[in-house]
């Protein structure tokens, strides 16, 4: 599931040929210092352009699983992010007039989004536990729920008293508003 050493140069190699393309067409800077390319974006982006490091930064698992897809349009989606803040500044917008048209130059469809299957590289959301107290029903994170469980309890702002565990979040909350009435 990892990236081989093939692969990264492979990714390199695009990140210079996307870039030596712009110097030729809209004459980026030729003496720019080269983009880095680091592996550590996660979830379901597909990759992400520094313009301050003036670096690609490249999810290893969706390049890996759309390998020839990922090399055109996703580093060419990130190049062309490196570009346009070069050409015209930083105040323009992300996914603006200039970034789609230093897309379309170096010939690819200025699509902002990929449609790569994320399914594998989706983060679990975190759960969320239905506590109750005197007044009402609060939904808090599983992170308050183990300090709760720890003797670090939560308290009411409304009525002061102690909120006790009633149930997941999986339970229908407008089923529990009705019952508290």
């Amino acid at each position: 599931m990892f990236l081989t050493s093939e692969q990264k140069s492979q990714i390199r190699e695009s990140v210079d040929r996307f870039y030596a393309k712009a110097v030729k067409l809209l004459k980026a800077d030729p003496n720019a210092k080269q983009i880095k390319i680091t592996y550590d974006v996660r979830g379901i982006v597909g990759g992400k352009a520094s313009i301050q490091k003036r670096a690609v930064m490249v999810n290893e698992q969706l390049a890996y699983e759309n390998f020839d897809d990922y090399l055109i349009n996703t580093i060419g989606h990130e190049v062309a992010h490196i570009v346009a803040y070069q050409l015209c500044g930083l105040r323009i917008k992300p996914h603006g007039k200039e970034w789609r048209g230093v897309m379309t130059v170096l010939g690819l469809d200025p699509v902002r989004c990929h449609e790569y299957d994320t399914t594998r590289t989706a983060r679990r959301r975190p759960r969320n536990y239905i506590y109750k107290c005197n007044c009402s029903i609060h939904r808090i994170t599983e992170s308050r729920h183990k300090q709760n469980k720890n003797g670090r309890f939560m308290i009411c702002r409304i009525c002061g008293f102690k909120a006790a565990f009633y149930a997941f979040e999986s339970v229908n909350v407008c089923f529990l508003m009705k019952e508290k009435k």
